[in-house]
């Protein structure tokens, strides 16, 4: 009905029907449009995820992004996450939304990467705590989220806290972004002062890769002897009202400067 021609002179013989014919034709087809594009939510619960901590929740929490179509939200609820036997990956399309300090995803020692997501598109993880097993050191290296060769990645009001009992390695990245395009990482905080590690990186290490990115308002705690607070070798990566707690020449990007508070300059890093 929608977009079909009504000749002049039946408007007359068919009086007010037709736009309340209209109407209610446009109202249905604008139901069953909401109906395809709204996806339901999905809870790893519903997959046997228990979130006590002690049990092992990877195949479960691995599950559930695979059952999720895109534009599906996977939400983490209250608990204590914990990934032992394999890392949890997204995949294109789909939200991974926490409650904040209270939905905590663990990887465990024998794991290098808690959550990734590889040649995957329009990711968003928010108000995620991200932690690190701390009855054992990790890995030689490792990192607690790993996005790469994505693009439209966001992860914001997200906690990396990579405070283990026992140290970290020094080639142990918090939130790594390898060779990503379109990154938002916004309003996170990162926290390292048990080891050597980097904080929230922004890697490009291809051409073509690392443009459109922007991170700020990020809270980036480190007070460990080595690492870097915050790098990033992306392509017009715009880095602004970011602030850093901690030493301050680990906050390096191309070079990225702080202000006398330890907030960064607005500025834009590039490489030729």
């Amino acid at each position: 009905m929608i977009g079909t021609e009504i000749h002049p002179a039946s408007y007359k013989r068919m009086g007010c029907c037709v736009p309340l014919l209209a109407a209610l034709v446009l109202g249905a087809e604008l139901a069953v449009a909401t109906a395809v594009s709204i996806q339901p939510d999905v809870d790893p619960r519903s997959f046997g995820a228990v979130g006590n901590g002690g049990i092992d929740d990877a195949p479960a929490l691995q599950a559930a992004p695979d059952a999720c179509p895109q534009g599906s939200v996977l939400r983490l609820p209250k608990g204590r996450w914990l990934l032992q036997s394999q890392t949890s990956r997204l995949r294109s399309g789909v939200t991974l939304h926490g409650v904040g300090q209270d939905s905590v995803l663990v990887k465990s020692a024998k794991l290098t990467t808690a959550l990734g997501a590889v040649n995957a598109s329009n990711i968003v993880v928010t108000g995620v705590w991200f932690a690190v097993e701390a009855s054992a050191p990790a890995v030689m290296e490792g990192r607690l989220a790993h996005f790469r060769h994505c693009r439209q990645v966001t992860v914001r009001q997200c906690s990396f806290d990579g405070n283990a009992t026992n140290g970290l390695p020094s080639q142990f990245s918090l939130c790594l972004f390898e060779c990503c395009n379109d990154v938002k990482c916004l309003d996170n905080c990162f926290s390292n002062a048990a080891g050597s590690a980097t904080g929230v990186t922004g890697a490009s290490w291809e051409p073509g890769w690392g443009h459109g990115s922007e991170f700020a308002r990020n809270v980036i705690e480190d007070y460990c002897d080595t690492g870097i607070g915050l790098w990033t070798g992306a392509r017009d990566a715009h880095l602004h009202h970011n602030r850093l707690k901690g030493r301050r020449e680990k906050f390096t990007s191309f070079p990225v400067g702080t202000d006398a508070s330890g907030f960064t300059t607005v500025m834009t890093a590039s490489i030729q």
